[in-house]
């Protein structure tokens, strides 16, 4: 299969407690009772259904089916089916999913221009100059910032990575990178968010954007 990013909003959607006891299954029902936040809860129980959605429909597996766990990086996979990689990114009303057989990151960010003000700590000089000249700072920015996440995520390791020991940003619509063996590809598809893809592929992964209701019709609680 070629690579694929899922998307779902879930602006005005209101936390219905009973189908999320019922539609969850207890490893994803521990951490939405250690969150005090309805939108985290709602991050949580959807990007489930949104990864349920995307492994039946191109796996033709159910999560119900395949042993959930954890890497030494807080990373999720499936244990008994590696050829199933994924990726999960929200921020804001979005949830994003990657997928693939093959590793893959993702990183969904909302605009937002205060977060700009670490801009230094995450470049290397080269960026920090481009950055420095911009006609928008803001879109740099969170460009390169969600280019640099969807890497560490590609590599397993998140932000541990550390963004500023490497190179990627956008110019022009080109990707100039120092990191080699991978693909990059931005989005700026929603507007108000920034969307970049980390994998093997030469294909740009194609954009899906799933209604709440399909969702909620999937089948299985893993």
């Amino acid at each position: 299969m070629e690579p694929v990013l899922l998307l779902c909003s879930i602006a005005g959607k209101k936390i219905e407690q009973q189908k999320i006891i019922q539609q969850l299954p207890e490893h994803r029902l521990k951490k939405i009772r250690l969150m005090k936040c309805e939108k985290d809860k709602l991050r949580c129980f959807y990007s489930w259904k949104l990864l349920e959605y995307g492994i039946q429909h191109y796996f033709g597996l159910n999560c119900a089916d395949l042993q959930w766990n954890v890497d030494q990086h807080g990373k999720p996979y499936f244990q008994d089916a590696p050829q199933i990689q994924f990726n999960i990114s929200h921020s804001g009303d979005w949830i994003g999913i990657a997928l693939h057989q093959k590793p893959i990151g993702v990183d969904l960010q909302q605009i937002r221009p205060e977060k700009s003000r670490v801009a230094k700590r995450v470049m290397v000089p080269e960026e920090w100059e481009y950055y420095s000249c911009s006609r928008n700072p803001v879109e740099f920015f969170f460009t390169l910032w969600t280019l640099k996440e969807s890497y560490c995520k590609y590599q397993g390791e998140g932000i541990t990575l550390g963004l500023s020991r490497f190179m990627c940003y956008e110019d022009h619509g080109k990707i100039i990178t120092d990191c080699t063996g991978c693909q990059f590809y931005s989005y700026a598809d929603l507007p108000g968010y920034q969307v970049a893809v980390c994998c093997e592929s030469t294909q740009k992964p194609s954009i899906l954007v799933i209604n709440l209701k399909n969702l909620e019709r999937t089948k299985g609680n893993g």
